[in-house]
């Protein structure tokens, strides 16, 4: 057992006192909330200018190329913060910091195979991609540079580390970092009048440099704790230690794979059926729709390490009162959103263009999808804790093939708003059945 007690994470030394976890996790959701809504403004704001600079259809191409590089990563990354939080906070609650380092060296691993495999294959998917999309050839030459953004949109690892070590305000910097850069290069883009072509290599601009932001805080980090990864060795040699790991691993991969790629997929489904002004009309919903879909991301990370280390203290009854509270606190919240949203949907999308006010009612029917899966925000990361990943995998499996169809079916019936018809119906069977696993695990636990 290592000596090196400073590198233990706080929490690790935390008592199961509800009220003091609960300041806990508000300090860092006012760390994050801050942070998103402010650059999420700003980020909106580049939305504006860059479909007010470059036209509709041309900002549709820049929502595609996005969904394209986000579809292929996430069909081949490894969800490795998720390892990292579970079995990391198990590691150091026990004070094994070694082990600590070789769980961090392979999930990098997994990380490097996966990235790697992920860029190789968007370029040679890209001429195919285009056939589907009509892309021209220009853009397929775009397209394979947009590919070197994978490595940093997807830095599973760093931010796994930042989430255990309580340094969420680095994941709102990463954030702050690519909004400023995106804004101010539309900015540039509107005054000076010039094309998409500069609008996607500012996208572009923003990812990688926000994404070395984040490596780059997350090595120095742990070199200051003394928890460097353990690169070298066999792969059994660093999952050693780590009981039924290498099922995790898979089960919450294709489980994130599910959840993640499916939106990406449904703008390039969009697009293909529809043509880009319609998936440009998605993406500008889409990013509208984020801002509770994010809440629903990063709440479910700020809670996962603070599931964790009670698990790891055996606490299961802690567990169930904050999930429950947490369950009813947001329910209450996100109806009287709806209600808002419902109302104002047509002025809201006046804001970007008055062509744009024809999709008001896909930001209703996605606006409801997005707070039904922001309300049960602490559910999956409850279900994970618990080691039930299998049942979370098969429930996601199901509502996927159901989605599928739903999602054809919807859009020939309804045109686009048939997309966010499906995207609802997917969010409340995905919320109903997590709810009834919680419910089957927790009732039966003492």
């Amino acid at each position: 057992m290592s000596e090196d007690s400073d590198a233990v994470s706080p929490q690790a030394k935390s008592s199961a006192d509800i009220r003091s976890i609960f300041r806990r996790i508000g300090r860092n959701a006012g760390k994050l909330f801050g942070g998103r809504m402010v650059f999420g403004l700003l980020n909106l704001g580049s939305s504006i200018l860059a479909v007010r600079a470059v036209g509709l259809e041309n900002f549709g191409v820049i929502v595609l190329l996005q969904a394209y590089v986000r579809l292929i990563s996430g069909l081949l990354k490894f969800r490795s913060w998720a390892a990292v939080t579970k079995f990391g906070a198990d590691a150091l609650q026990a004070g094994r910091n070694d082990d600590f380092r070789r769980l961090i060296g392979l999930t990098l691993r997994l990380d490097v195979l996966s990235l790697t495999t992920s860029v190789i294959l968007a370029m040679l998917l890209a001429p195919w991609a285009s056939s589907w999309l009509g892309w021209s050839s220009d853009v397929v030459g775009y397209a394979i540079w947009f590919t070197l953004t994978i490595p940093f949109i997807t830095a599973a690892t760093p931010t796994g580390m930042m989430r255990l070590f309580d340094r969420f305000e680095v994941l709102v910097q990463q954030h702050a970092l690519n909004a400023i850069i995106r804004f101010i290069g539309v900015l540039i883009i509107f005054l000076a009048a010039l094309d998409h072509v500069t609008l996607i290599f500012v996208y572009m601009a923003g990812m990688i440099l926000s994404g070395l932001y984040l490596w780059g805080v997350a090595f120095y980090e742990a070199h200051t704790r003394g928890l460097l990864p353990r690169l070298w060795g066999r792969w059994s040699m660093l999952s050693a230690g780590f009981p039924r790991i290498w099922r995790f691993v898979v089960v919450t991969n294709l489980t994130s794979m599910m959840d993640t790629v499916l939106i990406h997929a449904t703008v390039l489904v969009v697009g293909g059926m529809l043509g880009p002004t319609a998936a440009g009309l998605f993406g500008v919903v889409k990013q509208l729709t984020e801002a509770m879909n994010r809440s629903t991301t990063l709440l479910g990370h700020i809670v996962f390490p603070e599931f964790a280390w009670l698990e790891a203290q055996g606490d299961r009854k802690a567990i169930r009162r904050l999930l429950w509270r947490m369950l009813v606190v947001s329910a209450a919240v996100l109806a009287v959103l709806c209600v808002i949203l419902t109302f104002a949907s047509e002025q809201i999308m006046l804001i970007f263009t008055k062509e744009a006010v024809v999709a008001a009612p896909l930001l209703v029917a996605m606006g409801i999808g997005a707070a039904l899966v922001a309300m049960g925000f602490a559910l999956e990361p409850a279900i994970l804790t618990v080691r039930k990943e299998r049942a979370l995998l098969i429930v996601s499996v199901s509502v996927t093939l159901l989605f599928c169809a739903m999602l054809y079916f919807f859009i020939l019936q309804f045109g686009l708003l048939g997309a966010g018809i499906a995207i609802a119906a997917r969010q409340g069977l995905l919320f109903l059945s997590r709810v009834y696993i919680v419910r089957s695990v927790f009732m039966s636990s003492p």
